[in-house]
């Protein structure tokens, strides 16, 4: 008999002990989850940030970009302009020749 109780009292024991363990078990599964859950907040914040920060970058990079182009056109621009005035003034001179008389020889 005494056998039979200290069986049984085994059981019990170790059906508590079964049960801290579950218990135990579904806590630390629920740390898990919510630090899971944290985690993925982090990760998406991150995410957010890394993107505001290329896309500023970029930005950054396009204007930059822009403006040496600007500045490649402005002083191509110039010489045109320069080459223009030029041609305009060889022209006039020739059309000049040709209305005013040359008084040399004639």
């Amino acid at each position: 008999m005494t056998r039979l109780v200290e069986g049984l009292k085994r059981i019990l024991e170790a059906e508590e002990e079964a049960r801290r363990i579950v218990e135990e078990a579904r806590r630390q599964a629920e740390a898990l989850r919510r630090e899971a859950e944290g985690f993925k907040v982090d990760v998406a914040k991150e995410v957010e940030e890394a993107k505001q920060r290329i896309a500023s970058e970029v930005e950054e990079r396009m204007r930059s970009e822009v403006k040496v182009v600007e500045e490649e056109l402005e002083a191509k621009l110039s010489k045109l302009r320069s080459s223009a005035s030029k041609n305009m003034e060889r022209a006039v001179e020739e059309l000049l020749k040709l209305v005013v008389p040359s008084t040399g020889g004639g």
